[in-house]
């Protein structure tokens, strides 16, 4: 009888998996794409080129995650931040790619901490459809 039970869990489980297994697959083409086109405006990619672009930022994101994981874990933390991303970027990549890689990423997080304070805080219940656009763009 209980076995019977395990092998139910276990199918019910299996058929759950089955079922998300193609709807959770990151796509990072369109940022790839807006990339390309701020470094060079007339290049222009193949299917190809991108699947294959796309699968390597894929990679990389399930590398550098691991090794944060790992490093939070070595360190005894349970909240992960830039400073364990940083490392785990410093120990992941090549050469004179780590030095602009922190840097970019170091501009982003600067960005979006003041980014962060200026946006005025508007509850949505009190506003309208119309009025939230204004107020957003108003605040941008």
């Amino acid at each position: 009888m209980v076995k019977h039970k395990e092998t139910t869990k276990n199918v019910i489980t299996s058929v759950l998996l089955w079922k998300m297994k193609g709807k959770n697959k990151e796509n990072y083409s369109n940022y790839i794409y807006k990339v390309v086109k701020q470094v060079h405006p007339d290049l222009h990619l193949s299917l190809c080129a991108m699947r294959i672009l796309n699968s390597i930022n894929a990679d990389l994101f399930v590398q550098v995650a691991s090794e944060v994981s790992s490093l939070a874990l070595n360190n005894k933390r349970s909240t992960i931040t830039c400073r364990e991303i940083q490392t785990a970027v410093k120990l992941l990549l090549p050469g004179d790619i780590i030095k602009h890689t922190v840097s970019e990423g170091t501009k982003t997080v600067a960005k979006y901490a003041s980014f962060q304070w200026q946006t005025p805080v508007v509850p949505l219940s009190n506003l309208g459809r119309t009025n939230i656009l204004k107020k957003i763009t108003e605040a941008i």
